[in-house]
């Protein structure tokens, strides 16, 4: 977009997350009208439970722990 370089970093990190948030919504509603809502609460199910781990791994990466790092307790406490 031409106009993104008019934004601080501040507001487009909260447009992204807010298109990220209408993006997954819009997912969901999706699956509902095609499958019903009973499989789309399984799908989003399975569909959480693998983000969570892309999430943890994204979020070691950021804060450079490595596996086996004794300061990744901290990270997994926090998130619980």
């Amino acid at each position: 977009m031409a106009v993104l370089h008019l934004l601080s970093d501040a507001a487009k990190l909260k447009v992204l997350q807010k298109l990220m948030l209408y993006w997954d919504g819009q997912w969901y509603l999706k699956v509902v009208d095609r499958y019903g809502l009973e499989e789309a609460i399984a799908l989003n199910r399975r569909v959480r439970t693998a983000f969570g781990r892309i999430e943890m791994r994204t979020m070691l990466q950021a804060l450079r722990l490595g596996k086996g790092d004794a300061r990744c307790e901290f990270v997994i406490t926090a998130a619980e």
